[in-house]
């Protein structure tokens, strides 16, 4: 059985050099991968269909026969590494932590401990548009899970 290990090297090579990253990688039984990637500046599908090619040339079909899908995580996938949480700085983040505590705020800013999101504080007898803007730093092991709140303007 191939390993989510092996695929990720087998990533890692191919994508190096890029704006590309690894999200995430499945193997499911029987053999059934799923690789989820990003991009700094946007993964388009032939780039995706580009990665899936030199993959498969790394790994030999006679030998293990297998499926392999490279994508994109969907908008409504959470953020999953700190790369993606930097890409998205600026946006609005869903945040639940741990505690089950849920946070709304614009994802200020992404380390390698956590993120900082700007907040409104709610405030008695004020309307949403003059509460208070609070700046919360959540640490990643408080954050349970964190996805973009898709907006239309």
């Amino acid at each position: 059985m191939i390993t989510a290990e092996q695929v990720t090297r087998a990533l890692d090579e191919t994508i190096s050099g890029t704006d590309m990253f690894v999200v995430q990688v499945k193997v499911h039984p029987g053999n059934r991968i799923e690789v989820d990637l990003d991009a700094d500046e946007g993964l388009t599908i032939e780039r995706c269909r580009e990665v899936h090619k030199k993959v498969e040339a790394l790994f030999d079909r006679e030998t293990e026969d297998y499926s392999l899908t490279i994508g994109s995580p969907g908008l409504d996938e959470p953020l999953r590494v700190v790369r993606q949480y930097r890409k998205n700085t600026g946006r609005t983040l869903a945040v639940t932590t741990h505690d089950g505590q849920k946070r709304e705020g614009v994802l200020k800013q992404a380390d390698d401990q956590g993120i900082t999101l700007e907040v409104k504080v709610k405030t008695k007898g004020k309307p949403a548009s003059k509460w208070p803007l609070l700046e919360e730093q959540l640490p990643f092991e408080a954050v349970k899970e964190a996805k973009i709140v898709i907006q239309f303007k």
